[in-house]
C-alpha cells in the first residue's frame, strides 16, 4: 500500500500541471518583435529594384575605391569608419536600403548592421561590384 502511494506520488509530481501550460502562441514573438533579415540578391535583381523611387542605394567602400567607380545614385558610407552608425542614423529606416561593397563581405557586415540599428527593408548586391561590373552593368566616376 505504502509503495502504491509512493508511485501515484511520483506520477503526479512528473506530470506537468495544467497551470504551467502556456496559452497557444505565447512564446511566438510578435510582429514588432520579429528580426528582419539580411536579402542577398542577385545583379539582375539589384538593377531591377535599386532604380525604384524612394530606395537608399549605399557603397561602404572605402572613398579611395568609391571614387574608381561606383554606382550611379549610390551615397558612399564606410563601414570601416569609427563614425559608421552615426552616419546611417541620418538616413530613413523606414526606405529600403541597398547596400554593396567589392565582393560583398563588408556590405554582409554594413546590411547586418543597418537591421540592427532598425532598418526593416535591407537588400545587399551578392557578389559586390566585382559581381556588378562582370555582368556588363555600368558604374560611374565620381559624380
Amino acid at each position: 500500500m505504502r509503495k502504491g502511494i509512493v508511485l501515484l506520488l511520483l506520477i503526479g509530481l512528473s506530470q506537468p500541471s495544467c497551470s504551467q501550460n502556456k496559452p497557444s502562441g505565447e512564446n511566438q514573438p510578435s510582429k514588432t518583435e520579429t528580426k528582419m533579415t539580411l536579402v542577398h540578391i542577385d545583379t539582375d535583381a539589384f538593377n531591377a529594384l535599386y532604380k525604384k523611387a524612394d530606395v537608399q542605394l549605399i557603397d561602404v567602400r572605402t572613398p579611395a575605391e568609391y571614387a574608381e567607380g561606383h554606382l550611379r545614385g549610390s551615397l558612399n558610407i564606410d563601414v570601416m569608419n569609427n563614425q559608421f552608425l552615426e552616419k546611417i542614423d541620418d538616413l530613413d529606416p523606414s526606405k529600403p536600403v541597398y547596400v554593396y561593397c567589392r565582393s560583398g563581405q563588408r556590405s554582409t557586415n554594413a546590411g547586418n548592421q543597418f537591421i540592427d540599428a532598425g532598418f526593416t527593408e535591407v537588400y545587399n548586391l551578392k557578389g559586390g561590384i566585382l559581381a556588378w561590373q562582370s555582368e556588363g552593368f555600368p558604374v560611374v566616376d565620381d559624380e
